[in-house]
């Protein structure tokens, strides 16, 4: 069963030369308990997506039109502004990319904790204190009755990462949304940080939509695969479909530049270009000015999602047939 449909979001930025268009006809949808990864470089227009579930985009500047947008079945884009607190860190709740900029950095962790707490459940602040100093233990961080105590500032990057988890996961969400949970951490605890999130999805039953742009942190986080460009989705299948038979050229490529991917006295892969400004996005291919593989069809005609059987979708009209990526 659906616990998030997401059918045709549009989403764009006004400007002075009108409406940039920065996510076109997005849908998909999430079951529960299940791990979803959406997956981009930067700009491809991730982080808005979750923005716009969580109906936290200013409008305006910012313009989201959508055919619906389910959770649980009830369309959130019909619930006024007023009751979307009950629902926002509640039934969803979101990790972002930086703990430094999100949390407030003149008040201790423990009075952020338990504002949020004391909201959603309307428990006393005793109670209160008690649940926050339990959810900074179950994410790992040690002494949690002196961190309760403490500002951001004292702490490191993983440790206010923790901190940011432990908010997200205290009120027992359905659905955690992971906006790039791991940004500016060194490698090992960002193994760290996708393993709590991964566990307590775990043990909680809670569906995960995680955003990232790296494919290196995808394989062991995820059910399912979305990967983004330029406000599209591109390709879409189960993390095995994409890692074994990646099809569309830029998950291919993507795929080939996870360090240590390349073959011995190989050069390091790198997809060529960048994603273009939502000013320049093409009428035909959005990838097709980076592609390797384009055809003459790329560079006119703009290519659908296709179901190719089996729950894999594709958006190319030169797919790689059966390409594997370290080939």
């Amino acid at each position: 069963m659906s616990l998030l449909e997401v059918n045709k979001l549009n989403i764009g930025f006004q400007g002075g030369d009108g409406l940039m268009n920065v996510v076109t006809d997005l849908s998909f949808d999430i079951e529960e308990g299940k791990a979803v990864a959406l997956v981009g470089e930067s700009g491809c227009g991730k982080s808005v997506t979750a923005l716009s579930i969580m109906r936290l985009l200013i409008c305006p500047p910012a313009h989201m039109e959508a055919e619906s947008i389910l959770f649980e079945g009830k369309d959130i884009q019909q619930i006024p502004e007023r009751h979307m607190w009950k629902l926002r860190g509640n039934d969803i709740s979101m990790i972002f990319q930086e703990p430094m900029t999100s949390l407030n950095p003149v008040t201790t962790i423990g009075k952020q904790l338990t504002e949020t707490i004391r909201q959603h459940t309307g428990c006393s602040k005793k109670e209160a204190l008690a649940k926050a100093e339990d959810m900074l233990r179950e994410v790992g961080i040690p002494e949690p009755k002196q961190r309760l105590r403490e500002y951001p500032h004292q702490m490191s990057g993983g440790m206010r990462q923790r901190v940011m988890i432990a908010m997200a996961l205290s009120c027992d969400p359905k659905l955690l949304i992971a906006d790039e949970p791991t940004t500016a951490l060194d490698v090992t605890i960002q193994d760290q940080i996708l393993e709590l999130i991964a566990d307590a999805c775990r043990r909680r039953k809670m569906a995960l939509l995680l955003i990232t742009h790296n494919m290196g942190i995808v394989a062991e986080a995820a059910d399912e695969v979305m990967v983004m460009y330029a406000g599209q989705i591109v390709e879409k299948a189960s993390v095995q479909e994409i890692f074994d038979t990646p099809m569309h050229p830029y998950t291919n490529g993507m795929l080939r530049a996870i360090p240590g991917t390349a073959h011995t006295g190989e050069e390091f892969y790198v997809i060529r270009g960048r994603v273009p400004s939502p000013l320049f996005f093409s009428k035909a291919c959005r990838f097709a000015p980076r592609c390797d593989h384009a055809c003459e069809r790329c560079h006119k005609e703009a290519p659908q999602l296709q179901d190719i059987g089996g729950g894999h979708y594709i958006r190319c009209w030169n797919p790689i047939k059966g390409g594997n990526a370290n080939e």
